[in-house]
């Protein structure tokens, strides 16, 4: 067996020592290339069945089969449970099978490992809205705007659901950075009017 150069009996003074000193250290330095290989060869193993199950996942998602992917995405994550784009990909199979309530726990765990993570962020918006959690599904959005302040679609989505629930001072940040970012919107210039109105101040 190949016994690296740092290790090599010449270069630890092996042969000055007595016969058994000489078979006890040899002893060693095969069971620690044995214990070495076969770390190394589980790593390889377990690399191997990541490798796998993301693909079966994917493939079964990509098919629709819900309860396959979900149980592939499992495989997945008891090997890299820290993975935050298993978490999410699991949540969003959860989501599109219609089960917000595992949706709502998986992408909360992938939140939990990124929580500026754009996509996780949308698709628990959506799961929380349809729940009516306005509040906890505002926050994803606003999460979402932090790291893409040019978004105006989900600006928008977020400025008016939060006048619908008479936010007014958030609804009208949003607005106002809304006309900054399409200059010429005469409807955004009226929304934000009224809100001034409703707030008593002129505009």
């Amino acid at each position: 067996m190949y016994l690296p150069t740092h290790a090599r009996p010449k270069d630890l003074g092996l042969f000055a020592l007595n016969p058994v000193a000489q078979l006890m250290l040899m002893v060693a330095w095969l069971l620690t290339s044995v214990l070495v290989g076969r770390a190394e060869a589980a790593e390889e193993a377990v690399a191997d069945s990541v490798r796998k199950y993301r693909f079966l996942a994917k493939t079964a998602g990509d098919r629709k089969d819900y309860p396959a992917a979900v149980d592939y995405y499992r495989r997945f994550l008891e090997l890299k449970p820290d993975d935050q784009r298993g978490h999410y990909r699991l949540g969003r199979v959860f989501y599109e099978s219609r089960d917000l309530s595992s949706a709502w726990s998986s992408l909360d765990e992938a939140l939990r490992l990124d929580s500026t993570h754009v996509n996780t962020n949308l698709v628990l918006f959506r799961v929380l809205n349809e729940q009516g959690i306005a509040d906890s599904a505002a926050l994803c959005l606003e999460r979402v705007l932090a790291k893409r302040p040019a978004d105006n679609v989900n600006r928008r989505l977020l400025a008016d659901q939060y006048r619908r629930r008479n936010c007014t001072q958030q609804a009208l940040g949003h607005y106002t950075q809304l006309a900054a970012n399409l200059p010429g919107d005469s409807e955004l210039v009226e929304i934000i009017s009224v809100l001034y109105e409703a707030l008593g101040e002129a505009a």
